[in-house]
């Protein structure tokens, strides 16, 4: 008798231990899988099923219709980044330099270029030069963020607009062409940042004190510096940089613009006068009269 209960027992026990396994072990005799497995396992089979249905679907490829609709869109963004925010800026307004010193961007791929080149190095555009419209519609090459080539832009002008004595003594006769140089390079905020790095460094603190603070009172120039060292890695908080920067030196700009217009009105007065003696000659005015 007890042999027998012994042997129900085992029995029972295997029977026991292979319900379990069924239940914790998948079909394919895998690893022991959850219920949630489980219900993840059925929800793929029938992800499956619908994919396998839905692969005779042909893929939906982009127009060219909708393509030239992107494309228009992204240079109507581009265009209203350097109008609303690179053109009102105050060193734009009053840059000093002449025209050829200024830089501007290719409409074709947005990257910066001298105004006296005639070929873009980038997607090797001719200026000012009609080309193919499919080519201008649906650029193959390479399109540089509209943001950082306007950032850049911005950066080059306000510093360009600034004095030798703005900057350190190093700064104008060496590191200047390598720091513009590498300037055009940039290709990402990060290395943004480190040009912009290298620009607050070669600042004259104390050129700034002695000819920007005095006509500036809203703008404390300890505001700017401090906001560059703690300001977020956004593009958006460099463009506000940017333009705290510019709103400083600007009464110092303007103030430099009235004294180069201030001669321009002695000379119409003397032109004014030299009319009126010439008319004077042609028409004299008789005494008698």
């Amino acid at each position: 008798m007890d042999d027998f209960f012994a042997a129900e027992y085992r029995r029972r026990q295997t029977a026991g231990s292979n319900r379990f396994e069924l239940s914790t072990s998948s079909g394919d005799g895998s690893s022991p899988i959850s219920d949630v497995d489980n219900i993840l396992a059925s929800s793929h089979s029938t992800d499956s099923c619908s994919s396998a249905s839905a692969a005779v679907v042909p893929e939906i490829v982009d127009s060219k219709e909708e393509k030239k609709k992107r494309w228009d869109r992204l240079q109507a963004y581009d265009r209203w980044i350097w109008s609303c925010f690179y053109s009102t800026l105050n060193a734009v307004k009053n840059y000093k330099r002449s025209y050829m010193e200024s830089l501007t961007r290719c409409e074709s791929c947005h990257d910066l270029y001298w105004r006296d080149e005639k070929h873009c190095k980038l997607c090797h555009t001719t200026f000012e030069m009609i080309f193919d419209l499919d080519e201008r519609d649906f650029p193959a090459h390479k399109v540089l963020p509209s943001q950082l080539q306007a950032l850049k832009a911005a950066v080059h002008v306000i510093e360009g607009s600034m004095p030798a004595g703005a900057f350190s003594s190093a700064w104008k006769s060496s590191a200047h062409k390598l720091w513009v140089k590498r300037l055009r390079r940039t290709s990402s905020l990060p290395e943004l940042l480190q040009v912009l790095a290298d620009l607050v460094t070669a600042m004259n603190e104390e050129w700034l004190y002695e000819n920007v603070l005095p006509l500036h009172s809203a703008m404390p120039l300890d505001e700017v510096m401090a906001y560059f060292q703690t300001m977020p890695q956004t593009t958006s908080a460099v463009a506000l940089w940017i333009v705290k920067l510019d709103r400083l030196i600007a009464p110092y700009l303007e103030k430099v613009q009235s004294k180069i217009n201030l001669p321009c009105r002695p000379r119409l007065k003397e032109v004014v006068e030299l009319s009126l003696r010439a008319y004077q000659l042609v028409h004299p005015i008789s005494v008698d009269s």
